[in-house]
């Protein structure tokens, strides 16, 4: 930025005139300071060379405030105020200098009017050039000011965006850790009373106090309660299973009555002990799927099961399909007690258990429906039921049309 240049030649011979000597001609060397904010100083006539005014921020920066040269003056307000220096100047090249007293500089201003007159031109011109250069710093600054803020809430939004995250997550551990002390709890309490059984027929045999009919009691005990065993760990193992993030489903376009029949005919045995009657109603033009063939299984294999246990001696179980919009829905009926309406809410849950018992005895752990459920969604369908106490039951589920 330039100031309003002095002819120094004329300055300085009136200078003589008005003190009778010639101004101290003076060498400042490269990257000197020579004025500092907040100390008296000396009035300085630039003859050659170039320096930089600029103020000092809190942190030891520098604010530009201007730049000087050859016929420029240094130190004159604060000469005529009689005041501190109002900012830094140093040398950025090698300068010379007319260095003049404040009181020599006084003496010109007062007995020279044409010289103050100059001088006093030069001042407001120089303050006029510093208020735009300080205006465009103050823009500047509110500029920044403005991008600054910007990142700052963009900061906070991420912040409190993580946050929730962070909150997300400690839910979810919070409820993993629950949910693994339900499964240690409960695999604790169910697998403890066929141990304890097992441990007293397995002590029986080996003291040789059973034999015959009784040996042969002896032994479908234990393997009755083996098989609750390995079922419980099954279910436990599904859940986890079901649970964990990693669990991916490979979809391929499938024919459901071919799923069905395969499965009707693995619960078959099953159902033959009890007399129990499985009907494929599936038509010949049911349309295909699309779905992961193991996973459509184990849906499928659940329902059947639990269908097979809650039947009475002797009832038929039908296997149902019908298209809703752009999903197939498959449908497990029973004949069995049914379920309070009350308790039909609890049926998904893991763990959950309701007031209708098996209706043999059969073991039952609480999880099967909620690995179904969870298999289901990853089909991207739904699952439900209906029942009437006394009536039977209808589980059923969705899975997506293949296009």
């Amino acid at each position: 930025m330039g100031h309003k240049m002095l002819d120094l030649e004329s300055i300085i011979q009136r200078i003589i005139q008005v003190t009778g000597r010639e101004p101290h001609l003076k060498t400042i060397s490269i990257d000197e300071t020579f004025i500092r904010t907040g100390q008296r100083t000396k009035v300085y006539l630039i003859h050659s060379g170039r320096c930089r005014v600029f103020l000092e921020d809190v942190h030891g920066g520098e604010i530009l405030l201007d730049q000087c040269g050859a016929g420029s003056i240094l130190g004159d307000m604060s000469s005529i105020n009689q005041t501190k220096a109002s900012a830094c100047v140093r040398a950025e090249t090698e300068m010379q200098v007319y260095e003049m007293e404040e009181e020599e500089f006084s003496m010109v201003w007062e007995l020279s009017p044409e010289m103050s007159r100059e001088l006093f031109k030069s001042m407001c011109f120089r303050l006029t050039q510093t208020n735009v250069h300080l205006s465009e710093k103050v823009n500047e600054l509110l500029h920044l000011r403005r991008k600054l803020t910007r990142q700052l809430d963009d900061q906070v939004s991420d912040l409190r965006m993580k946050n929730d995250e962070l909150e997300l997550k400690h839910r979810e551990l919070v409820s993993l850790s629950k949910t693994r002390d339900q499964f240690v709890n409960m695999a604790v309490h169910d697998l403890r009373s066929p141990l304890n059984i097992l441990q007293a027929y397995c002590e029986l045999l080996d003291a040789g106090v059973v034999s015959g009919e009784d040996r042969d009691m002896a032994m479908d005990v234990m393997g009755r309660n083996v098989s609750s065993m390995l079922e419980l760990v099954n279910d436990i193992l599904g859940v986890a299973k079901v649970n964990s993030m990693s669990l991916k489903i490979n979809v391929h376009e499938l024919n459901p009555k071919e799923v069905v029949d395969l499965v009707v005919t693995g619960q078959g045995i099953l159902a033959k002990k009890k007399e129990i009657e499985i009907e494929n109603c599936f038509d010949v033009g049911v349309p295909s799927v699309r779905a992961d063939k193991n996973r459509f299984e184990e849906i499928l294999t659940n329902l059947i099961s639990n269908a097979i246990k809650f039947s009475p001696r002797g009832k038929t179980i039908r296997i149902q399909a019908s298209v809703i919009a752009n999903m197939l829905e498959i449908s497990v009926l029973d004949e069995g007690l049914g379920i309070p309406r009350r308790e039909q809410g609890l049926l998904f849950r893991s763990f959950e258990k309701i007031s209708t018992q098996a209706t043999e005895g059969e073991s039952s752990t609480g999880l099967g429906l909620s690995i179904v459920k969870r298999l289901v969604e990853l089909h991207g369908g739904r699952v439900g039921v209906e029942s009437e106490e006394g009536k039977g039951s209808r589980f059923f589920f969705t899975l997506p049309l293949a296009d």
